[in-house]
């Protein structure tokens, strides 16, 4: 008996200690408290903030919090403080864990969102309106999923910096037609990123990796009518596999650098592009599978080392279909029809030749 009382003892004893660990709430706004912000503020670890539907004047800032979920229940809308006039920033972020937004519509501000040093973001479900600046601003983060995520009428609409294991999907995403010279998408020193089925329209670039940026994956998006290039890309260990390109001023860039290396653009169809559709001179690229159609000028071009260059289609160019400058280049079983500018042109040095229709060569 003294044995099982203990027991007993000792486990209501445990399951007190271990109650307000287990225990998570949910907040509701404006029921619980006024203001989104109130309810963020009374919010602990694993807790739930849920707001009603209606057009709320807040610009929210949460700091050093963890597990907390903020979601919208109907059509939430944050709009800027009645009485400051346009708000820098509609949500302020900074070295928070394990937060999920979802829902919200956000309208009116000069950024929409700015995260600083946060891990394991989850934005789910977010519309951005007419916030001038950026859409969302992302710096030092780890681990960042954004899914569904609509932007529009922003100068940029999505900036990592210094960020790590950057999941987009499913978004879509227009810049202001007027911001030729930005980037709707821009990583700099980013790793592991991963673009997916994602609609991005207008801007200078609609995705820019800088130098610095290391294993980068854009597969299935649908990029259109970008003002100087569709995908400006350096860094290290990128995949560019079944996107769409379509009335780009220029396809894809691959700027010189030292850096470069095991790139892989496979199964792209890049159409209508002004001028070129690939310009590539980074080493160790493969380009397999590609459909160009349509480009104003070149419709590919190569002039880095050990590029691999197969059963691509190159169709209707106003210049070359394409021109092979550097070496050592395997080109096999690529297809060409109507090039105003010839089909295929090679430089010199050590590039072998397989199986290409027609397999009529020119020299550069």
């Amino acid at each position: 008996m003294r044995c099982s009382a203990f027991h007993s003892v000792l486990v209501v004893a445990l399951f007190g200690a271990l109650a307000p660990t287990l225990a998570a709430d949910t907040i509701l706004v404006p029921q619980d408290q006024a203001t989104i912000q109130a309810g963020l503020d009374a919010a602990s670890s694993g807790d739930e903030v849920l707001v009603s539907k209606g057009t709320y004047n807040e610009a929210l800032s949460l700091t050093d919090t963890s597990k907390i979920t903020l979601r919208a229940k109907g059509k939430v809308i944050l709009e800027p403080p009645l009485d400051e006039g346009i708000s820098t920033t509609g949500f302020d972020l900074g070295e928070c864990d394990d937060l999920v937004i979802e829902g919200f519509t956000v309208r009116g501000f000069t950024t929409g969102l700015e995260a600083l040093a946060c891990t394991d973001l989850v934005l789910r479900d977010l519309r951005f309106e007419d916030n001038p600046g950026r859409g969302l601003d992302v710096s030092f983060q780890s681990r960042a999923v954004l899914v569904g995520v609509r932007v529009k009428g922003s100068a940029t609409a999505v900036a990592f910096d210094n960020s790590s294991d950057v999941v987009l999907e499913d978004c879509d995403l227009q810049v202001l037609p007027a911001a030729v010279m930005g980037d709707s998408v821009s990583f700099e020193n980013c790793a592991d990123v991963s673009v997916s089925k994602t609609r991005i329209r207008y801007g200078g670039s609609a995705i820019a990796v800088d130098s610095d940026c290391v294993g980068v994956d854009i597969t299935r998006c649908d990029l259109r009518d970008s003002a100087v290039v569709a995908l400006d890309l350096a860094g290290r260990d990128i995949v560019v596999r079944g996107n769409t390109l379509r009335k780009c001023e220029a396809g894809v860039l691959v700027a010189t650098d030292a850096a470069n290396s095991n790139h892989l653009f496979a199964d792209n169809r890049l159409l209508g592009c002004t001028t070129f559709g690939f310009d590539v001179s980074a080493v160790g690229t493969q380009l397999r599978g590609n459909l160009v159609k349509g480009a104003g000028g070149d419709a590919m071009l190569t002039s880095g080392e050990n590029t691999l260059i197969a059963a691509n289609k190159l169709l209707g160019s106003g210049g070359l279909g394409l021109q092979v400058l550097g070496s050592p280049a395997v080109v096999h079983a690529n297809r060409f029809k109507k090039n105003a500018g010839g089909d295929l042109q090679v430089g010199v040095g050590n590039v072998l030749l397989a199986d290409n229709i027609p397999a009529s060569v020119e020299d550069a």
